[in-house]
């Protein structure tokens, strides 16, 4: 499992003053992350553990640059959106895609013809590196987990302040689709916590 820039960014807010609850973002920040080779025709976007319950968008094979939109509250920072778009390319928000439930406070972008495919080829084989590699591994923050029998990788991040159901969106520009994005917070979401 790989580390990266928005993972060091999650972990650096010890140093600030503790959010109230209700207290609105005192900072945003979009950070570039990760690249992502998607072979296949689909990007996932799911649970962390149940990513097969997910999104899959139909979307061109290539390398897709990701992005995510931060909140910082203090001393938490959170993530409220993350983008994967085609390198190069920017886009825009488009159509509503669907949504998907997260139940481990972390989410994840899958080449879905890669994994589907490792699933339905040895069943026990995937299950084995779900367990050892995903499930056990607990990642937290964000990250990259390889998927070496699939020529993937899954990339997890936080999902805004945990648990709850996502939407995710096309993102396009002038000539089509180029990537999508997925929604966890909105800019006006008040810190939860606390006292």
């Amino acid at each position: 499992m790989s580390s990266n820039p928005l993972s060091e960014y999650l972990r650096g807010f010890a140093y600030k003053s503790p959010p109230r609850r209700g207290q609105r973002p005192i900072e945003t920040l979009r950070i570039p992350f990760e690249t992502f080779d998607l072979r296949g025709t689909r990007l996932g976007f799911g649970d962390t553990w149940m990513f097969f319950d997910g999104v899959a968008i139909d979307c061109a094979p290539g390398t897709y640059a990701l992005e995510a939109e931060c909140y910082c509250y203090g001393s938490d920072a959170r993530v409220a959106r993350v983008f994967a778009t085609l390198a190069g390319r920017h886009g825009t928000r488009g159509a509503l895609c669907g949504s998907f439930g997260v139940d481990v406070a972390s989410a994840c972008i899958v080449d879905y013809d890669a994994i589907e495919g490792y699933a339905d080829h040895d069943e026990v084989a995937f299950d084995r590196w779900m367990q050892q590699q995903v499930v056990e591994a607990a990642p937290s923050w964000s990250g990259s987990i390889a998927c070496p029998a699939a020529k993937t990788s899954l990339v997890f991040f936080d999902s805004g302040f945990g648990d709850g159901h996502y939407s995710v969106y096309e993102q396009r520009d002038g000539h089509g689709l180029v990537g999508a994005e997925v929604v966890f917070l909105t800019a006006d979401a008040p810190y939860p916590f606390g006292a």
